[in-house]
């Protein structure tokens, strides 16, 4: 029994010996609220960037590269989301951004990243001014993209729904 257990340990310390992944690293950074009040949707968000990633180093379509997620908690706090837009862009191998979760986040963030020539991608922020924000003659490149539509075409939408499928002619808010 002691020499099994002595034969396992040294297995497992030379299984740690082989061949690393010496491929270069490029990283994708993603931020999002990970704590707090709304981190539900940002871990949701979260891991579907994992998995994005799992499935881009299993394609075979980056031989030469490995992908790697930075996440980081921008906790749903403009302030904070600054503060995480200035540490992605601080490290060289992240080559692009997805988040934030919220408008609020988003807005801020994207000056940041395109001061430093990063792309973002955000699958949920709905301002309009967000994307409007690069109409700015000094804004240069625009590198801010988004997967949802807007808040005035989303608005759009529900009224007709409302009116044609729901047959509403008025909508009352309830506190």
């Amino acid at each position: 029994p002691g020499g099994r257990t002595k034969y396992s340990i040294m297995m497992l310390l030379l299984a740690g010996c082989g061949p690393k992944d010496a491929r270069p690293v490029v990283k994708i950074g993603f931020a999002a609220p990970l704590t707090g009040d709304v981190a539900a949707m940002g871990l949701g968000m979260r891991n579907g960037a994992r998995l994005a990633v799992e499935e881009a180093n299993g394609s075979g379509r980056f031989p030469n590269l490995r992908v790697e997620l930075q996440a980081v908690d921008d906790r749903s706090d403009p302030r904070e989301a600054v503060n995480v837009a200035n540490q992605l862009v601080s490290d060289p191998r992240v080559v692009a951004v997805v988040g934030h979760l919220n408008s609020g986040c988003s807005i801020p963030s994207a000056r940041v990243y395109n001061r430093h020539g990063l792309a973002m991608i955000t699958p949920a922020s709905t301002n309009p001014k967000l994307t409007r924000q690069q109409d700015d003659p000094d804004w240069g490149v625009r590198n801010v993209f988004r997967v949802c539509t807007t808040d005035d075409v989303q608005g759009e939408f529900a009224g007709r729904f409302v009116a044609k499928s729901l047959k509403l002619r008025r909508v009352a808010e309830t506190a």
